[in-house]
């Protein structure tokens, strides 16, 4: 599997995307940090991270193996997002079996504050599951005034029906962003699980989902900003 980090802006991703689909079996991830122009990666697990002292700063990364996403969003405006794609099939069973499956996204997490005296002293933390045209999403959201982090946790639920061998692609998703007026973000970790499966059948996906580990492909946000210029 070829691993590699597209820069562009959103017009020239328009042109990128479609022979990127051609050139690669695997769906790619979207990600964007305060609202800067999106990028893609097809990589099997990605990072990238700057922080400045102990909670300023951002990240975004996904581990397709292993199943998570994980986001870091403190303090500008903007939101920043990771949408990790996948292809999961159903192996176990006879190929053409239908196989109603239970995908949970668990969400475990923090919201954060520098600090507020006014008004939009919030923090938010977004979720959600996908596939095809069925969306599960939530959010977790924490009004604060003093410097911290206050702890968060949630899930989404999504029943998909995935035919042995015609694999389906899946999107988890984690954003975060502040209220406008105040000084928050929030950080988070996302992990994908399946269950309802029938004896003896398991998910696999493109990305070795439940298998093989891959080394991370790692990008400073010093890096990705001199994109954008």
């Amino acid at each position: 599997m070829r691993s590699e980090l597209i820069h562009c802006g959103a017009l020239a991703c328009l042109a990128v995307l479609p022979a990127l689909a051609a050139a690669d079996s695997c769906p790619s991830s979207e990600m964007s940090i305060t609202a800067h122009p999106s990028f893609v990666s097809t990589a099997a697990t990605y990072d990238s991270s700057e922080f400045y002292g102990d909670m300023a700063g951002y990240r975004v990364a996904f581990d397709h193996p292993a199943g998570t996403v994980e986001i870091h969003h403190c303090c500008s405006l903007g939101r920043t997002y990771v949408k990790a794609r996948d292809q999961y099939d159903v192996v176990g069973v006879p190929a053409g079996t239908p196989v109603v499956v239970v995908a949970e996204l668990s969400v475990e997490g923090a919201i954060l504050s520098q600090g507020c005296g006014g008004s939009g002293c919030w923090g938010t933390l977004g979720f959600s599951l996908a596939s095809g045209a069925s969306l599960r999403e939530s959010y977790l959201t924490r009004n604060m005034f003093s410097v911290g982090r206050e702890p968060v946790q949630g899930a989404v639920v999504l029943p998909i029906t995935i035919v042995a061998g015609q694999p389906v692609t899946i999107e988890r998703q984690l954003w975060a962003q502040r209220a406008a007026g105040g000084n928050h973000g929030a950080e988070g970790i996302g992990r994908l699980r399946f269950s309802g499966l029938p004896e003896g059948a398991r998910v696999v996906s493109c990305q070795n989902f439940a298998d093989s580990t891959v080394p991370a492909l790692r990008r400073s946000w010093g890096r990705l900003k001199s994109a954008y210029r």
